[in-house]
């Protein structure tokens, strides 16, 4: 007990010490947008903040399910603990600090699986810390995006109980999770159980473990849409348009696509290589929740390694590559693959993307793939125009804007509504 309790600290500390450097980093993109739903906590179907108006804050639905956001107001309670005088600099920080909470309660419970499976006999700490500490996991990990916080949380969770325990109870609460999520994790896993069905050949107790993730699959999708319609619904509208630009932009230009998948492959190759070992380790050992965990994170992965959807981000790779760790864990459990071994070649192909963001920008910490930071920008005081500005930069200051990523008719029905002179450029 003594010596699982000092495993859990010793990780924390490095965990967390290996994060605090860039905590400080200035919002990039859409982070405004979930700073301030972390900040000011509002309330359900309007989650996303479009702009500040005649001093009022604005809100729209994400048309995403409602349970991908909720765990971000909760963790906007660590935010009481900061003085109302601290600039916006320091509140970022806690923000980003707060949100590294998800990715942690994963490891921490990826670290215990393996401890308790192995019994004790050897320690997975080093492992859990490198495959922790790979530039995919740090930099997602305090980002303020769905994807590398929540989505790490539920996918890999969802993975945890497929291949801890493999009981009714933990299949269905594994279908659950992912259900929880966007539409599109819960479509992989339920992927992942047809291929699983397929590979057995559809024997009768396959069939039985995969109706429990199936069924909580359903369940999940079933509470999303009983707590928030609106917003379940618009989820599977994003998935549709997500899906038919990214497919279109294929079809138009294959070369496109080529360019995207080059510009991905430190972290494509990450999750591969992940797989890959994992399933090395568990040959002659499958079973269906092990093949199904390992399916879904190809599901995960391919639904936009495919795509040309957002090419400079990296988060969306998060959940796979989550899921792919676990896979990867529970296969060295069985003693076939070196621990070490694993994880250091998962780091080695890392290392890479770092070297070349360093050699190309004269950093390595890059939250967007080949992508320099940029200074938050300061918004003009309030006058007789606002302006269309990016929420990142709207963020800890009183200023009126209107987000620039709206579309421009609607800015204008914003204004009007408020009485306000929309800037000319």
């Amino acid at each position: 007990m003594a010596r699982a309790l000092v495993s859990y600290l010793v990780f924390s500390a490095l965990y967390l010490g290996l994060r605090l450097p860039l905590l400080t980093q200035p919002l990039v993109g859409e982070e405004g947008v979930f700073a301030q739903l972390v900040r000011e906590r509002p309330s359900h179907p309007n989650f996303l903040w479009i702009g500040r108006l005649q001093g009022a804050d604005l809100y729209t639905a994400p048309e995403h399910p409602r349970a991908l956001y909720e765990p971000l107001r909760f963790a906007g309670a660590i935010l009481r603990l900061a003085p109302e005088s601290w600039a916006a600099p320091k509140r970022v920080a806690m923000i980003r600090l707060s949100v590294a909470g998800f990715q942690l309660c994963f490891w921490l419970a990826l670290l215990t699986m393996a401890q308790r499976l192995k019994g004790g006999r050897w320690s997975p700490l080093p492992s859990v810390i490198l495959l922790s500490s790979a530039p995919l996991a740090v930099l997602t990990s305090i980002e303020l995006q769905i994807d590398g916080s929540v989505g790490v949380f539920l996918c890999g969770f969802a993975a945890l109980f497929l291949c801890g325990a493999e009981s009714a109870a933990s299949l269905f609460a594994a279908g659950l999770l992912s259900g929880l999520g966007k539409q599109e994790w819960g479509v992989a896993l339920l992927g992942a159980a047809l291929g699983t069905l397929v590979c057995f050949r559809a024997r009768a107790d396959t069939r039985r473990q995969l109706g429990w993730i199936v069924s909580g699959i359903l369940a999940g999708h079933a509470f999303n849409a009983a707590i928030d319609w609106h917003n379940y619904v618009g989820g599977w509208n994003v998935a549709g348009r997500v899906g038919k630009v990214s497919v279109v932009a294929v079809a138009a230009s294959l070369a496109s696509w080529i360019d995207v998948l080059a510009l991905r492959l430190p972290v494509i190759v990450s999750v591969l290589v992940l797989l890959g070992l994992g399933g090395l380790a568990l040959r002659g050992r499958w079973t269906p929740a092990l093949a199904a965990a390992a399916m879904f994170s190809g599901c995960l992965f391919l639904g936009f390694a495919l795509s040309t959807w957002e090419p400079r981000s990296v988060r969306y790779f998060s959940p796979a590559f989550a899921v792919a760790a676990v896979v990867a864990v529970r296969g060295s459990v069985e003693q076939r693959l070196p621990w070490l071994r694993l994880a250091s070649s998962v780091l080695a192909l890392q290392a890479l993307w770092l070297v070349r963001a360093a050699l190309m920008h004269g950093t390595a910490l890059t939250l967007a793939l080949g992508a320099p930071l940029e200074p938050q920008r300061v918004l003009p005081a309030n006058g007789a125009c606002v302006p269309a500005a990016n929420p990142a930069d709207a963020f800890g200051h009183d200023r009126d804007f209107v987000s620039f990523a709206l579309d421009p008719t609607l800015r204008r029905m914003l204004a009007d509504e408020h009485r306000a002179q929309l800037c000319e450029r």
